[in-house]
């Protein structure tokens, strides 16, 4: 009879670390959420400078693009009619 309540004592043990683990992670992935909430309220004020600055990020990524087929233009057409 010893014995079963030894081992059950271990199981009951490894339910409990097994649902704290969960509880545990379940606290975590519930927390996330709010941070990125709470982190969205101070940048709310901001969203159109932000967007502006966004807008022109990925227009000078555009215009550095256009820089070798600017220079292929030169190269091709340009030079060879002045030789």
């Amino acid at each position: 009879m010893g014995d079963f309540r030894f081992y059950d004592f271990r199981l009951k043990l490894r339910w409990r670390i097994c649902v704290s683990f969960y509880r545990q992670s379940a606290i975590l992935q519930s927390k996330i959420p709010m941070i990125y909430r709470r982190v969205l309220k101070y940048y709310r004020g901001f969203l159109g400078r932000s967007l502006i600055a966004l807008a022109f990020s990925f227009a000078a990524v555009g215009l550095n693009l256009l820089k070798p087929w600017l220079f292929k233009i030169i190269v091709d057409q340009i030079l060879p009619s002045r030789t």
